[in-house]
């Protein structure tokens, strides 16, 4: 295509940043998350973390991000499986802490065989908020440190959202995070939001120059 999917790109993040991502469908979010995790390399410029090419230790890189898109991936298996995405015996403190950052303690106890409780294909016993709290333990107890957010929200009610998006601000400190919004209201905790219009972006802004 004679189109650029996205030009002049110039965006610095600092660990701890809450992003947020905003623009029509088409714009070119999902192309920029997609650079951003290695999976597209582009034609000019670079991606670089800790001023490391992303793209030498491309591996390296990507064992520091978690991705959680809409639908979120869940395995035939039992909670710990699916948060662990291991059948070896795991850390119990390390899970622990997992389960207690993602909010899931109070799930654990109130199924039939705790942790060992199947969940069935595709997640069938979880609700879509509850597959979401999942998929931030399996991203805490996997040690990522750049969780990136993909709409992941936008199926869930407002409350639910509110819950999910209250339990990644206990991460602030500790984890970078990424978010394309299909609701403005999602963004209202990022201290950045970035406008992508036809590949090109702008911003900073705050959340009150947007709502």
């Amino acid at each position: 295509s004679e189109k650029k999917s996205l030009e002049n790109i110039n965006l610095q993040i600092n660990k701890g940043d809450f992003i947020g991502l905003i623009g029509p469908s088409g714009a070119g979010k999902t192309t920029l998350v997609d650079v951003i995790l290695g999976f597209l390399r582009p034609s000019l410029g670079s991606l670089k973390f800790n001023d490391i090419n992303a793209f030498e230790k491309i591996e390296e890189w990507r064992s520091h991000c978690a991705y959680l898109p809409q639908e979120i991936f869940m395995i035939d298996g039992s909670l710990e499986e699916n948060i662990t995405l291991s059948r070896d015996k795991v850390n119990p403190d390390e899970l622990k802490l997992a389960l207690k950052l993602s909010q899931l303690s109070s799930l654990v106890e109130s199924l039939p065989d705790g942790l060992d409780t199947s969940l069935g294909d595709k997640g069938i016993r979880l609700s879509g908020g509850q597959k979401q709290r999942v998929a931030l333990a399996r991203s805490i107890f996997n040690k990522r440190d750049v969780l990136i957010l993909d709409e992941s929200t936008s199926a869930l009610d407002s409350e639910t959202e509110k819950e999910v998006i209250g339990e990644l601000l206990l991460l602030r400190n500790e984890k970078t995070i990424i978010a394309i919004a299909h609701r403005i209201s999602t963004l209202r905790e990022c201290n950045k939001i970035y406008r992508i219009l036809d590949g090109n972006i702008s911003g900073p802004f705050e959340y009150s120059d947007i709502a």
